[in-house]
């Protein structure tokens, strides 16, 4: 059994019989989302600013990454991180492995695929996090804010950020294909997926008013609701109001 603790800055394994520790791995920072195990290895990211692959039965260290910026710490919920935490988990599919660099734009966010067996670079998107786009209440700078366990929809990565809206990306290249810079709705930490669709959960949605369009007033739900949106074009499918998360069923029921 592995799990990630935020307060020892581990990942621990136990042996699943009897609950002993087999091994413990430290890092630099909090290990705040869950580990992946595949293949006999364990994955998972840091607030150190690194992700990890380690041996699944031993514990020892086989390879990290950390991209090429610099290693600057400060104080985050009363601990020391890197200014550029690994907030996304670790997505393993195959031979790839999908993780997030930074958390908050401009400050400088990377998106990075890398190889399974050797932790080497396949994509890493750098651009995403310093766009000057439309806010809520005015145009700033602002981005791809990677906070979340990461998905894949079809060909596509979606990358949630935390309150805000999830951002979409080109699985294979790592281009990004969408990302709602308007303010409509926040977004959340996690995304479901199904098909060629991504399911959100938000605090509230506000929606265009649709007899004033040009108008500053807008439609406001304070329900928690969930949100499909097309992965591919980040078009909203439709949002169930008072929903924040559900099951969906292998003949495409939602529950």
């Amino acid at each position: 059994v592995y799990y990630s603790s935020s307060s020892d800055h581990a990942v621990h394994a136990l042996d699943l019989a009897t609950g002993v520790t087999r091994w413990r791995y430290f890092t630099e920072g909090p290990v705040r989302l869950a580990p992946t195990v595949d293949g006999g290895r364990v994955f998972f990211a840091s607030d150190d600013g690194h992700v990890y692959c380690l041996d699944g039965r031993s514990g020892q260290l086989i390879w990290r990454h950390r991209p090429r910026i610099p290693d600057e710490r400060l104080v985050g919920n009363d601990q020391v991180i890197c200014r550029h935490p690994a907030r996304s988990a670790v997505l393993v599919d195959g031979t790839r492995a999908y993780t997030t660099f930074g958390m908050l734009s401009p400050e400088g966010i990377a998106v990075t695929c890398l190889e399974t067996q050797t932790g080497e670079v396949i994509w890493q998107n750098e651009t995403s996090g310093t766009r000057y786009a439309p806010q809520p209440h005015f145009e700033a700078m602002g981005g791809v804010s990677p906070q979340g366990y990461l998905a894949l929809c079809e060909d596509v990565l979606v990358v949630p950020c935390g309150r805000a809206t999830p951002a979409f990306f080109d699985s294979g290249t790592g281009e990004l294909l969408y990302h709602e810079a308007e303010g409509l709705f926040p977004g959340g930490a996690w995304t479901m997926t199904f098909g060629d669709l991504a399911f959100t959960p938000c605090e509230y949605l506000k929606k265009p008013n649709p007899e004033l369009p040009e108008a500053s007033e807008a439609e406001i739900s304070e329900e928690a609701t969930l949100v499909a949106l097309r992965a591919s074009t980040g078009e909203e499918v439709f949002h169930l109001r008072g929903a924040l998360g559900g099951v969906v069923t292998d003949d495409g029921i939602l529950n």
